[in-house]
């Protein structure tokens, strides 16, 4: 038998140091992820009992738009950084500074964008007030994002994980106190934005630290790294504008707002099975990245695996939603939203899709392959917005009252399904 040589030795001791530290670093953020899906559970449940359908089709609605906006102040940052800075940790100080400048600018123009946008089409004042609110939001959001990125990178997530909590923990407060005021819909939204401007100013000096980062601008390296991050910036754009498209467009595409709210809040409810996602992105492509630079076949080997495990754990997941949707619905929210558990139903089947997207798009983004990631994403977002009004009409006039909002469900997992399939 021959003995192992150095190189292979040297190999074997670093894949096992890496998965010892994904475990750990799985373990701390999934932690954490399960704390703050207690306090989204309970949030996600109050805010549509306080504010009805309508009101909520509102609240919603104004989320989602902004948040497609923004998607174009991300610039595809975060997958650079985990593709690069995971295995040159100082590149981050030459290009972070300038980025943060870029996003300051560009987030202007599209904050009076909407509100122009929102005036000339006649929507409400609380809306644009609370659009106003959320940009800032998305702003705050975006950046945390990056910081976080950045400690994945490094592997420091410890207190990456105590900021994720702690934001949640006063979103949740401070929305509650709102909820018991009978406050206003925009200032229902502040909590939000308190809670991500406490967690910059908390992982501030973390970054600094841990990540070894400096901010400076250098608007040579700033440039490149944004042509390097153009296909990642076009596919998380197309990911985000298609995954908010249909709330956002259920809004002019039909005229009864309550199916607007019961979209809403089985997406909601959807949404809380997807909150683990995050972990592919923060544990899985760092572990990929490094396992990939050693060899292509162990990276593979990750994947396979980590599918395996998704399909385990997703189907229960589904078939617990499908079945258990009406009770779901009546306990979470209550008599005025029954009519949208049919919808939840259906976005039922959107997690498997979801997840199979996310990890193997992961994957070819690592190996060089983005472009054709970026370019199934961005055909995914005219196909919902070809789909939505004929599925919403159909529905409607099939299943009569909440069908428009199955309409939509329906029109979210066959956008995501085509793209897990491309």
């Amino acid at each position: 038998m021959s003995k192992p040589t150095p190189v292979s030795t040297e190999h074997a001791e670093s894949a096992a140091r890496d998965l010892r530290v994904a475990g750990r670093n799985a373990a701390t953020l999934g932690s954490s992820l399960i704390l703050t899906w207690g306090v989204a559970f309970l949030v996600r449940f109050q805010l549509p009992r306080f504010l009805g359908p309508e009101l909520f089709g509102q609240f919603n609605f104004a989320d989602a738009f902004t948040a497609a906006f923004f998607t174009f102040a991300e610039f595809g940052v975060e997958t650079y950084i985990i593709r690069e800075v995971t295995l040159r940790q100082k590149h981050a100080s030459d290009f972070i500074g300038g980025i943060l400048v870029v996003r300051l600018l560009a987030s202007l123009v599209l904050l009076t964008a909407m509100y122009v946008g929102l005036s000339v089409t006649g929507r409400p004042e609380i809306v644009k007030q609370a659009v106003l609110i959320f940009g800032i939001t998305q702003l705050a959001m975006i950046n945390n994002a990056s910081m976080a990125a950045l400690l994945q990178a490094s592997t420091h997530v410890g207190r990456l994980a105590v900021a994720n909590v702690l934001s949640k923990v006063l979103w949740g407060v401070g929305l509650a106190v709102a909820i018991f005021f009978k406050a206003s819909l925009p200032i229902l939204v502040l909590p939000l934005m308190v809670s991500e401007l406490v967690k910059t100013f908390v992982l501030l000096p973390v970054v600094r630290q841990k990540a070894q980062l400096q901010f400076r601008f250098d608007f040579t390296a700033t440039k490149l790294v944004l042509i390097a991050s153009l296909p990642f910036f076009l596919n998380s754009g197309a990911v985000s504008i298609g995954a908010r498209l249909t709330a956002a467009t259920l809004e002019f595409a039909t005229s009864d707002k309550r199916e607007v709210g019961w979209y809403g809040a089985a997406a909601n409810l959807a949404g809380l099975a997807m909150l683990l996602s995050p972990l592919i992105s923060w544990v899985m492509m760092p572990l990929l990245a490094r396992a990939k630079d050693r060899s292509e076949k162990e990276a593979y080997g990750i994947l396979r695996r980590a599918i395996e495990v998704l399909m385990v754990l997703i189907v229960p997941v589904t078939l617990f939603i499908f079945l258990g949707a009406h009770e779901i619905v009546a306990v979470a929210f209550g008599g005025k939203f029954a009519d949208a558990a049919p919808s939840l139903q259906v976005l039922a089947f959107d997690f498997m899709p979801m997840y199979l997207a996310i990890i193997a798009s992961s994957m070819l983004l690592l190996t060089g392959r983005h472009w054709y990631v970026t370019a199934i994403s961005v055909l995914a977002v005219p196909l919902r917005g070809v789909l939505i009004a004929p599925l919403a009409k159909l529905c409607g006039a099939w299943l009569g009252t909440g069908g428009v909002a199955v309409g939509a469900a329906l029109t979210e997992v066959i956008g995501i399904s085509v793209t897990a399939a491309a």
